[in-house]
């Protein structure tokens, strides 16, 4: 049945209408109907600017109090509206559907159906880099697309999710996405920024706890490096002193090994 709605979903309220009753009504699968939202085939822009209604709709929606499980569409949506927002750029009538993007995301703003983060990763879509600021921070985003390249697919995936970004693609895709992500996130008046390098011991076959590098990410204090305590090789690892890195998506028994590295 809901296959068929957004088979024949249009841009016009009734439609739109019809098809977020439905949603609403079985939001106890909200992850299914939300990826179908997301993944159902789509076969022109007017199609995609309704699937882009319908899910603000349904954001709206989230917080009914009458509503049994409405809440649970706020995660559910926030994980693939990255994946509508990509499509909108591949669509004909670009101009059209990113005004409507723009429009969408201050009203999820405005409404606070979906988190900052999430918002950033939304609007990164849509947004180019300045050339002069992209040269300014080289540097700095070689060493994370290292650092990047360094971690598993499943947690590049996970912190593509986590920012607001499409997972769809390759390893190297991810990379560019997340490293443009930072870019425009940087405010070059503090000056240009450098991750901290922390060395570690890597020889222990075991690994090294993920709450341990934090700390020494955080006692580092600004210096380049941590002292020769944990010495034997340095590692490049994504993570400010702050810990809006990537290091902040893992879960504290994640587990650093130098085959991770290499």
């Amino acid at each position: 049945m809901f296959r068929y709605l957004l088979d024949h979903l249009t841009p016009q309220r009734p439609s739109i209408c019809e098809a977020m009753v439905y949603t609403l009504s079985h939001a106890k699968s909200a992850d299914t109907l939300s990826l179908l939202i997301a993944q159902h085939p789509v076969c022109s822009p007017d199609g995609l600017k309704a699937r882009l209604y319908l899910a603000s709709d349904v954001l709206y929606n989230s917080n009914a109090q009458n509503v049994q499980n409405a809440w649970a569409y706020r995660p559910a949506l926030a994980a693939v509206l990255p994946v509508l927002f990509e499509l909108a750029t591949e669509a004909e009538g670009r101009s059209e559907l990113e005004t409507l993007c723009g429009m969408l995301v201050e009203l999820w703003r405005d409404w606070g159906s979906v988190d900052l983060r999430t918002l950033k990763g939304l609007e990164s879509v849509w947004k180019t880099v300045p050339v002069a600021k992209e040269r300014a921070l080289t540097a700095y985003t070689s060493q994370y697309k290292r650092a990047l390249g360094a971690l598993p697919i499943e947690d590049l995936t996970h912190l593509c999710r986590k920012s607001g970004i499409s997972s769809i693609g390759s390893q190297a895709t991810l990379i560019t996405k997340l490293a443009k992500l930072l870019c425009l996130d940087t405010d070059l008046r503090q000056g240009t920024p450098t991750l901290p390098l922390v060395k570690v011991d890597l020889s222990d076959p075991s690994g090294v706890p993920v709450d341990k590098v934090l700390a020494e990410f955080e006692s580092a204090g600004g210096k380049e490096e941590v002292g020769q305590a944990l010495s034997a090789e340095e590692v490049e690892l994504i993570g400010k002193l702050d810990r809006t890195g990537v290091l902040q998506t893992f879960t504290s028994s994640y587990i650093i090994t130098a085959s991770s590295y290499h």
